[in-house]
């Protein structure tokens, strides 16, 4: 049961590839708050744990905190809280949800969102350059991914729907992603609305993190290079070898993130970006307009004048 005595307390759930790095390295920080990025104990617990009891991942938040904390309002954010990236059902997000009413009722709920076209550009990108062993093509990647649950992920306002039904839309923040670019104040506005406050600093001091290239010389050489590699991880797994499998993987993915990605950056600056067919084009607009414009109805902010299919 919640306990009443508990300070003011907050979740940031995500979404994955919406600013989610940033404002866990440069914006939560700098607030005057108890913010926790949601660790490993916790965050299997709330995902997995088939018997969930609401005062054990009480213990388990209260486990991270300094005695004089525990009085401090409190921001803890997982972009995992919103589901897998891919939305893989691996993951229940909506499971999820129940389990932080459960716990914390009188929670506000922080949700960043994203233009679904540039999520689905940013993700893949990302797991070709940066982090993964993708070799599918960007057509062949939104096909497949989508029939696995990413289609069903991007319509926004099924998950954000049941947060307002669970809780209650004065407890439930949503802001796009592109605020931060186009409209900084509505950004502070809500962040503020949800977590009480806004950090002393300014966005346009702060620097871009987690980045990942959309330059399609790189995307076309990491993709060359991932079709290497993928083949060895396959056969380090079929050998019963998982230690040097997991080796393999991380040395990959950090070679790829120190080494490869930025060095292709460099090589490559100005290039051509990738770019959708105007048939996928418009098979996404087709896909995710109706959703646009109910989510839009529903959190009171005309997505379409930041690009999202409407």
């Amino acid at each position: 049961m919640y306990e009443k005595t508990s300070p003011e307390i907050s979740f940031h759930i995500g979404y994955h590839k919406s600013a989610s790095t940033f404002l866990q390295e440069i914006i939560f920080p700098n607030l005057k708050a108890n913010y926790q990025f949601l660790g490993q104990t916790p965050r299997r617990y709330i995902l997995f744990e088939t018997v969930f009891d609401p005062g054990q991942f009480q213990e388990l938040i209260k486990s991270r905190m300094l005695a004089d904390q525990r009085q401090s309002p409190l921001l803890i954010s997982n972009e995992i809280l919103s589901g897998h990236p891919h939305g893989h059902n691996r993951i229940n997000p909506f499971q999820v949800a129940d389990r932080i009413f459960a716990s914390y009722p009188q929670a506000n709920i922080l949700c960043v969102i994203r233009n679904q076209v540039d999520y689905l550009l940013s993700i893949y990108a990302f797991r070709v350059t940066v982090k993964g062993f993708e070799t599918r093509t960007f057509e062949q990647f939104v096909r497949e991914e989508g029939e696995l649950g990413m289609s069903a992920k991007l319509h926004y306002q099924r998950l954000i729907q049941h947060y307002y039904q669970t809780f209650s839309p004065a407890q439930v923040t949503v802001i796009p992603m592109e605020t931060l670019k186009h409209d900084h104040d509505l950004f502070w506005e809500k962040l503020k609305r949800c977590v009480g406050q806004v950090p002393a600093i300014g966005l346009t001091k702060t620097k871009r993190v987690n980045p990942s290239t959309r330059l399609l010389p790189v995307i076309k050489i990491s993709l060359r290079i991932n079709r290497i590699a993928y083949p060895v991880l396959l056969k380090l797994e079929q050998a019963n070898t998982p230690r040097i499998a997991k080796a393999y993987r991380w040395t990959f993915y950090r070679m790829k993130r120190k080494v490869t990605a930025p060095l292709l950056n460099k090589m490559f600056l100005g290039s051509e970006k990738l770019q959708l067919s105007p048939a996928l084009y418009d098979d996404l607009i087709t896909q995710y307009r109706d959703c646009n414009r109910k989510l839009s109805e529903m959190i009171r902010i005309d997505l379409s004048q930041y690009g999202y299919p409407t």
